[in-house]
């Protein structure tokens, strides 16, 4: 077995400020300057699959269970999908208060018991707040993620090499099939429309305009692929190469420019490649790329941030998407944009050294020891 390279966690990291960034945009409705940067989720699932394999891997002596394996992953993410669930409950409660919004606060406790628990709400808070997680859309992932570290756990964790790549280019054909349906590579935060909005699903039950739960296969079709796509990586190429300097550095821009750029080519081609191609080689080339001293700080430093940083941004752009607006042209954009960055990777870091860190060293140990 062996240990991930650090070159993993500044990819990791990488990704996520490509979602922030996107976010920023988001709230600026210019999202349409980096079209692709939500395929960074896409990249997130190939790299969970390629750690959650090294992890079972590490742990095989001990003849870990499925049942472990997702609970300690699940109680990973909590602390930081937590305090962006409250983050984001406090976001919405600070915006009914100011505008003096109607509120049906039995489907507020609703949709935050629900969200608690990873469980995607049917009830949409207003015609805005209209994710399956209302109070933090982005925790969708982390949803789909661990539906897919179930599936692992369960039925495929000693499957034969053969058969996973058989399983994998079935599902490389199914997220083609999807990209191509659609347009583009879809399923996210809200599940009563897809892709751009215009193609609505829903349904009149006992007199509620609930939405049919069309996401729930397309985010499952969707992780399908890049998560055992990186469960494969990991079985096929587990050894590291050295290769170092300025090579170890090569899957960040590679990365980078696949997220921030584009081609004139149709969209569901360019995304439909870059996941199901491009992707797997920057992953196999940071998995075998050895980093320098520095450059490993650097990489842990950025892995670090990655999910505190995923998890409680898009409250914080809320708030900073509405003080823009309110300041119009009285402070320069590029000046809210940098403070807003700032802020956030501020937040994560903190969140970082304050929670994540702690509960990982202190409390995750007793908790996977408690599980067996």
């Amino acid at each position: 077995m062996v240990k991930p390279s650090p070159v993993l966690d500044g990819l990791r990291g990488t990704a996520s400020i490509v979602i922030l960034v996107l976010h920023f945009l988001v709230g600026l409705e210019r999202e349409y300057i980096i079209p692709h940067a939500g395929l960074a989720v896409d990249f997130f699932f190939m790299l969970s699959g390629y750690c959650i394999t090294s992890y079972y891997a590490a742990q095989a002596s001990s003849q870990v269970s499925g049942r472990k394996l997702f609970l300690v992953r699940a109680a990973n993410y909590y602390p930081a999908i937590l305090l962006g669930l409250a983050l984001g409950f406090s976001v919405y409660l600070l915006k009914v208060s100011m505008l003096a919004e109607s509120v049906n606060w039995i489907v507020v406790a609703i949709n935050l018991a629900l969200s608690v628990f990873l469980v995607p709400s049917p009830f949409a808070l207003t015609d805005t707040w209209d994710f399956i997680y209302p109070f933090n859309g982005v925790t969708w992932s982390i949803m789909a993620e661990l539906s897919m570290v179930f599936l692992f756990g369960a039925f495929f964790v000693n499957m034969r090499k053969s058969l996973l790549v058989i399983l994998v280019i079935a599902g490389a054909a199914a997220a083609t099939y999807q990209c191509f349906v659609f347009g583009a590579v879809t399923g996210g935060m809200n599940w009563s429309h897809i892709g751009d909005h215009s193609h609505h699903y829903m349904a009149t039950v006992a007199g509620f305009s609930l939405p049919l739960p069309v996401f729930i296969p397309l985010a499952l079709v969707r992780a399908f692929f890049p998560f055992f796509c990186g469960v494969l990586i990991y079985r096929c190429f587990s050894c590291r190469l050295g290769v170092g300097g300025i090579y170890a550095v090569i899957p960040h821009f590679l990365l980078a420019a696949v997220l921030l750029t584009s081609l004139p080519v149709s969209r569901w081609i360019y995304e439909s490649i870059a996941i199901t191609i491009i992707f797997p080689i920057i992953l196999m080339w940071g998995s075998l790329a050895h980093a320098g001293d520095r450059y490993t700080r650097i990489c842990h430093w950025l892995g670090n941030i990655a999910y505190p940083l995923y998890l409680t941004h898009y409250p914080l752009v809320i708030v900073f998407s509405y003080l823009i607006r309110k300041s119009g042209d009285r402070v320069p954009l590029s000046l809210w944009i940098a403070v807003e960055f700032v802020v956030c990777v501020a937040f994560a870091r903190l969140v970082f050294l304050v929670v994540d860190n702690r509960f990982r060293r202190k409390v995750l140990p007793r908790f996977a020891s408690a599980v067996d």
